[in-house]
């Protein structure tokens, strides 16, 4: 099979959920202060990247199984009532779980399988598409700057 885009690799990979990572817990470590605001609020946000980091892995096994499709469902699926009222330590344990899930979960594949592709709701990608759009542009570069927008507010 002729691949026509730029291949991706599981390192490529690693290091944009590393870089991602290291933002994220930078905020976090930071953001005791204002978990109880009201609106989305800290609390959904905070729910919301803990599923994102744990339902990664279960999106990619469609693409492994040579799904055609991988059903991404957005709302308030991420929530659990222990959200209400757990520290900011129970989400942070919880993404850390699941970013050092991830990363082993990605080390285990084997370099064909990031070419496998399947339609999503942004479209048909590559299962290394998939996991650097996951891991850099929707934690990294659009729910990061969310939680850092928390803290703006707060230093206001």
């Amino acid at each position: 099979m002729e691949q026509t885009e730029e291949t991706i690799t599981t390192e490529e990979i690693l290091a944009a959920m590393q870089q991602t990572w290291t933002r994220m817990e930078r905020v976090l470590e930071r953001f005791a202060p204002v978990l109880d605001a009201g609106g989305w609020t800290p609390r959904q946000l905070l729910s919301h990247l803990t599923g994102a980091w744990q339902r990664v892995p279960i999106h990619s096994a469609f693409f492994l199984a040579d799904r055609a499709e991988v059903p991404i469902v957005f709302g308030e699926s991420y929530w659990i009532p222990e959200w209400e009222n757990a520290p900011l330590e129970g989400f942070t344990l919880a993404m850390r779980a699941a970013y050092e899930g991830n990363q082993q979960f990605v080390r285990n594949l084997a370099p064909l399988d990031l070419s496998r592709t399947a339609g999503t709701r942004f479209g048909a990608m590559t299962l290394g598409q998939f996991l650097l759009t996951s891991y850099a542009s929707h934690l990294g570069n659009f729910h990061v700057p969310q939680l850092e927008a928390f803290l703006t507010r707060q230093d206001s």
